[in-house]
């Protein structure tokens, strides 16, 4: 996971109707996220948003931000996680629509990999809508309000937010882990890999393993499942607080 958060620019959206009254303020500015661009409009005790948006305007935003990405990642899957933007949002590469979200609590991905320039900069550019105040209870902030992180992954690899790990039994002498996987495959050719799985203890030596046949077709999702016994294992308590990874 690369942090994504540094080198953006921000600028008020001049093409829509709010936008435009703004005229040759609106100005690029660089800025670091998470960012909240309502504290830069201004108080007004007339504005829809009441006491509980803090009497903040809503508006439409821009973000944009140049980066480079290298040939080596050709075949590679590259997302970036928004992990918060508020509050409906339109992503573009390169002047390509790639996804949208229209909820601004929930995180959400969007895949570059076919819109990517590889070998060259890109151009990435979020619009941020948030005009139609109240739309909350609350203060909500507008903008890109939480990180960025780009994620990089091999043809074959585990979908985000695919992991899920249980102990249904537990035991001094015996505990069992019970793993639920999802694995993503981009690959042209249909191909046979291996899911290993490690829990490591608190030194770093390996407690407990298990690996796993899985065979892959192009543009697919196979589910993994997985039983894996620890014998001895250390279990936690507030004197003894063992944890394994």
């Amino acid at each position: 996971m690369i942090e994504f958060n540094s080198n953006w620019m921000f600028s008020r959206d001049v093409s829509s109707m709010m936008g435009t009254l703004y005229g040759e303020q609106n100005v690029p500015v660089e800025v670091m996220l998470p960012h909240d661009a309502m504290v830069l409009e201004e108080k007004n005790e007339n504005n829809p948003t009441g006491n509980a948006g803090a009497f903040y305007p809503g508006g439409n935003y821009l973000y944009t931000k140049t980066f480079y990405m290298p040939e080596e990642n050709i075949g590679k899957t590259i997302l970036l996680e928004f992990e918060g933007i508020y509050s409906r949002a339109e992503i573009f590469l390169n002047d390509e629509f790639v996804t949208g979200s229209h909820y601004g609590y929930i995180n959400f991905y969007a895949d570059l990999t076919t819109h990517l320039n590889y070998g060259g900069d890109n151009f990435l550019k979020v619009k941020v809508i948030n005009q139609d105040v109240p739309n909350s209870r609350w203060y909500t902030g507008s903008g890109i309000y939480r990180p960025v992180n780009m994620l990089i992954g091999n043809e074959a690899h585990i979908k985000q937010d695919g992991l899920q790990i249980t102990t249904p039994e537990v035991d001094t002498e015996i505990s069992t882990v019970e793993t639920k996987i999802l694995v993503r495959y981009d690959g042209a050719k249909r191909v046979k890999a291996w899911l290993e799985t490690e829990i490591h203890d608190e030194d770093g030596n390996v407690a407990a393993s298990e690996k796993t046949p899985v065979p892959l077709y192009r543009g697919t999702d196979t589910v993994v499942r997985q039983r894996i016994f620890v014998y001895e294992p250390k279990l936690w308590s507030l004197e003894s607080p063992n944890l394994y990874s």
